[in-house]
């Protein structure tokens, strides 16, 4: 694997823990086994589940319209998934495309949502006004990724918006809970990001970060679960069980999770209101970029 960062060109080292390796000098991590793309879809892949719009749904809808300030949206989602942010917010875009590659979910957001999913960012149309990506770019390899930008970049009207949410890999949370971090996904994410590494990505591509939004939803939901994880010596069993419907169940842990549920409740909002005070150290970046060049 090549021992220069990608991003900056600097020399990597082992991470934090052994299956990434860091940046030198912009923090970032790749997965040191290689970058191969892999495919998950994090939704129940049925039409009932995609109409139920949760606490993050409504987030990430505030954000949209935030951003968009009342001006007319073409929109383009990045690992579009089912179709879930598309379909719920289709009352606000004027026209909205999705980016996925994971057959099951092409299949269904396009046959059973019909909504205009594509394979590839050069096949979106051009003059979007607002482009996101919600957790979807530390599944893309590197040079996936690079190309991708570019393509946005591309797509996007001049002052074009690009919202991105990644996991923080200078998070307290990356920093207290080590692999039992909730974002700490492995093999699924190729990438864990810092502020500095993803302003340089998307500097290199023409855009300036242009806000910061808080990200206490996520924020709340990876420390509770990284607690839980902590406590019962396993690895986002709650969130897999509950939101992929992934893995078998096991009562041991179906009981362990009851049981500490509470207390992570508890100390998981502290702590979130703690990060408030450094919104840099969040578990999940979510930023907006403005596409200048």
């Amino acid at each position: 694997m090549n021992q220069s960062c990608f991003i900056c060109g600097a020399a990597m080292a082992t991470g934090r823990t052994p299956h990434y390796l860091r940046c030198s000098s912009c923090g970032h991590e790749v997965l040191s086994d290689g970058q191969q793309q892999g495919f998950i879809v994090n939704d129940p892949v049925t039409y009932e589940d995609t109409n139920k719009r949760t606490g993050l749904d409504r987030f990430k809808r505030s954000v949209l319209k935030q951003v968009a300030k009342g001006h007319e949206i073409t929109l383009a989602d990045i690992g579009s998934a089912t179709g879930r942010f598309l379909f719920q917010n289709k009352d606000i875009i004027e026209e909205g495309w999705g980016v996925e590659v994971t057959p099951e979910a092409l299949e269904f957001s396009r046959k059973t949502l019909g909504l205009n999913v594509v394979e590839n960012a050069k096949e979106l149309p051009p003059n979007l006004s607002v482009v996101t990506a919600w957790h979807s770019l530390e599944h893309i390899p590197e040079r996936e990724l690079l190309s991708v930008i570019e393509n946005v970049a591309s797509k996007l009207k001049q002052d074009g918006h690009f919202i991105i949410s990644v996991p923080n890999a200078d998070s307290n949370q990356y920093q207290w809970y080590g692999t039992s971090y909730a974002y700490y996904d492995m093999p699924n994410h190729l990438h864990q990001f810092t502020n500095t590494s993803l302003d340089l990505i998307m500097g290199n591509a023409g855009f300036q970060r242009t806000g910061n939004i808080s990200s206490s939803q996520y924020n709340h939901f990876g420390h509770i679960q990284s607690i839980l994880n902590v406590l019962t010596n396993s690895h986002n069993y709650l969130y897999y069980q509950l939101k992929r419907k992934q893995g078998s169940r096991n009562l041991f842990l179906d009981a362990a999770n009851l049981l500490f549920l509470p207390v992570a409740l508890c100390i998981g909002t502290l702590l979130t209101a703690f990060d408030l005070l450094k919104p840099q150290k969040q578990g999940v970046i979510t930023a907006c970029y403005q596409h200048t060049t």
